[in-house]
Order: C-alpha cells, then sequence, then structure tokens
C-alpha cells in the first residue's frame, strides 16, 4: 500500500514570508487560486495548521491529506469552468432576459447598523424577483428586473461639494430624523438624506 507523503498534499506550500525575503514572487492560495509545490531552497509551511518540527516532503500525511493535483482539479472545475458558466449566463441570458419583464416598484427592508448597532427600518433595497439587493436603483445586476422610479421619495440632496483639502473623511450614517431611513453624507460633506433632509455641516478645525 502506496503511503501518502506530505509533499503531494495540496497544504504544503511556500512560506511566503521567506520567498519575499529571497526576492521571489509570492504564491498566494485563497479561493480561485491553484495550489504548487514549494520551489527549491524555499521554506516549506502547512497552510492547515498541522506544523510540526521538521517539516519535510517526505514525512508521512497526516489525516487531513488530499492530493495537490486532486484539489487544482476541483479549482479548476469550481471556479474556473463553473465559476466562468454562470457569470456568462447572468451576463447574456437571465439579465438580457430579465430586462423584458414589466417594471416594478423597487421593495425595502430592514438592515443592520453595525456601527451604532442598531435597526435601520427600510435602509436595504431588495429586488422583488430574486429577493437579492439590486446594487441599482435602476435594474437588478443578477435577474435583470428594471424598477419604476420612486416617485414617493424624491431625490431633492443638493450635488455633493467637492472635499476641501486637509479635511478629514468622516463618516455620519445614521436615521434620518424626518423620515427613518437610511441617510448618509457619502463620506464627507454635509448630512443628507434622500427625501431631502440635510443636517448640519461638520466643523473641524483649521
Amino acid at each position: 500500500m502506496q503511503i501518502k507523503k506530505c509533499g503531494s498534499c495540496f497544504r504544503y506550500c511556500e512560506n511566503w514570508r521567506d520567498a519575499r525575503a529571497k526576492g521571489l514572487n509570492e504564491r498566494h492560495t485563497g479561493f480561485g487560486d491553484y495550489h504548487y509545490k514549494p520551489r527549491k531552497g524555499i521554506k516549506p509551511h502547512c497552510c492547515g495548521g498541522q506544523v510540526r518540527n521538521g517539516l519535510h516532503e517526505k514525512h508521512q500525511a497526516c489525516e487531513f491529506h488530499e492530493y495537490r493535483w486532486v484539489w487544482n482539479l476541483k479549482t479548476w472545475w469550481s471556479w474556473h469552468f463553473k465559476q466562468r458558466i454562470r457569470e456568462l449566463y447572468r451576463k447574456h441570458i437571465r439579465v438580457p432576459i430579465g430586462g423584458m419583464r414589466r417594471p416594478v416598484q423597487l421593495q425595502w427592508t430592514a438592515s443592520f447598523d453595525g456601527m451604532t448597532d442598531r435597526i435601520i427600518p427600510n435602509g436595504e433595497p431588495v429586488c422583488p424577483h430574486c429577493k437579492e439587493m439590486p446594487y441599482s436603483y435602476e435594474q437588478c445586476v443578477f435577474c435583470g428586473q428594471k424598477f419604476l422610479p420612486d416617485e414617493d421619495r424624491p431625490d431633492k440632496t443638493a450635488p455633493q461639494r467637492e472635499r476641501r483639502e486637509g479635511e478629514p473623511i468622516i463618516f455620519m450614517d445614521g436615521i434620518c430624523p424626518e423620515c427613518g431611513l437610511s441617510c448618509g453624507n457619502g463620506g464627507y460633506g454635509p448630512l443628507r438624506c434622500r427625501c431631502g433632509w440635510v443636517g448640519k455641516e461638520a466643523v473641524t478645525n483649521g
């Protein structure tokens, strides 16, 4: 029976700090990345946490061993083939066909503000068709559903002024005291909301 060795496992990889110190390109192994066998002269590292003293490619593998070629094949299938097919389907089939539906009103749901640790009523848009965040007020990027203009809450906010030199970037997102929806200042400038309410501008020293 063939005994599995550490060197054939996808977790047996290069120590990126040692590679950087020796002037070599770092090999990052995140989602969608292939795993490569460590190059000669670079310290090996077990990214699975099963590190032991004197780690070597000829050591007997642990219970979590998985062949590098098997892992890379699954990576290619999931992140380079299936993901690409899904993106092409969404871009060229699902969204264009979804855009032919009758436009509907965009829905809103409550969202959680981690900065203030509270629930914001109607703080997050939701596509009525696929129930995903549409990332657009005009058309959902996932299913192509188009939305009607929000006549109940027209955007009356003034154009965002340019940031002044030396002005710190501030984030004042919270609940609008007028309409109760989530509002913010876009990173700097006056606090404002799409209902038309504009708060006082932050006072900065200097």
